[in-house]
């Protein structure tokens, strides 16, 4: 074999594997940006609920179910460091103790005295709470 055909087939495997790989690259990373729109829509919706909700323990029961999957979507395909972070951030949110409740029908007298009291103090310190472990998931999610 001549060595111009030698280096023409050489460049076509090294171009072609090049293609490949970078095609594969643009792959990944247009998933990863899907995955980090949908989590971070879902946190926006979200904070908007808490800014609006009066009693905040449903919605932070049912945020950490609808956000765990997706959090861990996104996170499964980073790099190790980031995905520590959100992960830690992630760890942070599930971890808030988010338990007043207003309830609007009337309990008996009996039971009442089992039951933790509503203070509109405490909701609004568990509002702030949850939306500082909502902000950070979110910047950490934004920054990777």
């Amino acid at each position: 074999m001549d060595a111009s055909i030698i280096g023409l087939i050489a460049g076509g495997v090294f171009t072609t594997s090049l293609a490949y790989y970078w095609g594969l690259r643009s792959q990944k990373a247009a998933a990863r940006l899907a995955a980090k729109n949908v989590v971070l829509a879902k946190i926006d919706e979200i904070v908007a609920d808490v800014k609006k909700r009066e009693t905040l323990v449903w919605l932070f029961t049912d945020s950490k179910e609808s956000l765990k999957t997706l959090v861990f979507s996104f996170s499964s395909q980073l790099a190790i460091s980031h995905r520590l972070k959100v992960n830690q951030a992630w760890d942070d949110y599930q971890a808030l103790q988010i338990i007043q409740q207003q309830t609007l029908i009337p309990i008996p007298e009996p039971i009442q005295k089992y039951l933790p009291t509503f203070d509109l103090n405490e909701v609004e310190k568990e509002r702030k709470a949850m939306l500082g472990a909502l902000t950070n998931l979110r910047d950490m999610i934004a920054d990777s």
